[in-house]
């Protein structure tokens, strides 16, 4: 009985993973997207800044702004491009980060379709998807599955994977 539970609930899981399969492993999410929007604007952001500086030198150097408006100037392009410097360094952390965690979620969808055509419950299945099964005295049983994070996102956005 509890291998049959075990392996009806592994059986939902595949089947989540069949249908969000698409989604899973080949969309590009939305939030990888804005994390690749935000990175162009901020270079773009970088690279203007970068050619104000020139154009500040330019005057300077043509006696259009004096010493002290061209060191106030370039002072305030430093800080921005310095803070601009700084949030696209994180972002890309940011960025990396989930890029990790999307892979390592895709990983745990691979394992599962390998398992999409079996009919019962292996001890393979077991060992790579459940982390632990939890008993209770009053016939009550728990599954932790090592991938557990993986279906959140599903369950709460409606049956699509977002991450």
């Amino acid at each position: 009985e509890l291998a049959e539970i075990v392996y009806k609930s592994l059986q939902l899981y595949v089947c989540m993973a069949v249908v969000n399969k698409k989604v899973f492993l080949d969309a590009k999410p939305k939030p990888l997207r804005e994390y690749d929007e935000d990175i162009t604007r901020y270079t773009h952001i970088i690279e203007n800044i970068e050619v104000l500086q020139t154009n500040v030198f330019d005057d300077f150097g043509s006696g259009k702004i004096t010493g002290i408006e061209y060191n106030a100037l370039v002072e305030g392009y430093k800080e921005k491009h310095n803070h601009y410097k700084l949030l696209l360094e994180n972002l890309k952390i940011d960025r990396e980060k989930y890029l990790t965690d999307r892979l390592e979620r895709q990983s745990w969808v691979k394992k599962l379709l390998q398992f999409e055509k079996d009919s019962q419950l292996t001890r393979e299945m077991v060992d790579e998807l459940i982390e632990r099964i939890n008993l209770s005295g009053q016939n009550k049983i728990e599954i932790i599955y090592k991938f557990k994070n993986l279906f959140e996102d599903v369950l709460l956005n409606g049956g699509v994977c977002v991450g």
